[in-house]
């Protein structure tokens, strides 16, 4: 089982201080060319594909692209995939404009559209989330009672549910509005900020993912794939010469992978002899999993 992130733009509107990735105004784009290959090299058991960016919504033509050649493609290819698609939400500013977008994007085939701009980072840079609130107890209860919401975005949910005729919650195209609530992963620039509002205690993705027997990637704009979605680790390959189940398959007879999978980065800085003993368990009480795999994995390009 697949679950595939594509970040189709590093390009974005705003500068976020929390930001898993340092991206901001002017980042790069994928090309159409590795857009179709990214689909193309979709595992057949792929069950969920996610166009991000960056903000996907400042690159039109790539979003649309992207997401009309996934749903082309989806019924020969990875039959069970749900298509995805995350933004912070900047252009929901009326509820006319925003269900014609959500019109749009729902008949080129989109299944969940993710609002990631809910929240206090995304205030600051003047995202209004009093407009992105989305209650699905209110979008049930005006469902059933046609009572009144109260924000733009569960209005324009709402005239997609009587457009379309889905008269139950939740639907064939399913809305999620939700910002950070566990703490920020200390990656990208986020690392800077103030240790109460980070994620210290995560588990590693590659770890996780193994035990429930998936595996969570994310394609980036050159078409490398990485099999941490935080890109820690170096990429296993890229979709523009093997299919994406073939990379992982030879990243896991690799024993750096391997392990990674098996103990998170403390196994991989014991296993390869980086650190005292006493050292590696002082990182992994202190320091989170993404700190700590950066360290490791910047000791093993000095042995390199």
């Amino acid at each position: 089982m697949h679950e595939v992130w594509f970040q189709a733009t590093e390009n974005c509107n705003l500068k976020c201080g929390h930001c898993a990735y340092n991206f901001g105004p002017g980042g790069e784009t994928a090309s159409e060319d590795t857009v179709e290959a990214v689909v193309e090299a979709l595992p057949k058991d792929t069950f969920s594909f996610s166009l991000t960016g960056g903000e996907i919504f400042t690159r039109k033509q790539i979003l649309v692209h992207a997401l009309a050649y996934a749903a082309v493609m989806r019924e020969e290819r990875f039959p069970n995939a749900k298509l995805a698609l995350q933004t912070n939400g900047y252009w929901v500013d009326n509820p006319e404009e925003t269900f014609e977008r959500m019109r749009t994007l729902f008949e080129l085939g989109l299944d969940f559209l993710c609002f990631s701009g809910n929240d206090k980072y995304h205030e600051e840079h003047d995202i209004d989330t009093s407009k992105l609130r989305f209650d699905p107890k209110i979008i049930a209860d005006s469902v059933r009672n046609s009572s009144n919401s109260t924000s733009i975005l569960e209005t324009a949910y709402l005239k997609m549910l009587a457009t379309y005729g889905i008269d139950s919650f939740p639907s064939s195209f399913y809305v999620l509005s939700s910002g950070i609530d566990k703490g920020v992963y200390p990656v990208g620039r986020a690392k800077h900020l103030p240790s109460e509002e980070l994620n210290m205690h995560s588990v590693c993705d590659i770890t996780r993912n193994q035990t429930n027997g998936r595996s969570e990637l994310l394609v980036d704009v050159r078409g490398d794939v990485h099999m941490c979605i935080w890109k820690i680790p170096p990429p296993i390959g890229s979709v523009h010469d093997a299919p994406i189940d073939v990379l992982v398959e030879d990243a896991m007879k690799k024993p750096i992978y391997s392990i990674l999978a098996l103990g998170g980065p403390e196994m991989l800085a014991k296993v390869f002899g980086l650190y005292e003993q006493s050292d590696i368990q002082d990182m992994f009480y202190r320091f989170s999993p993404c700190y700590m795999c950066e360290q490791v994995f910047a000791k093993l390009a000095e042995k390199s």
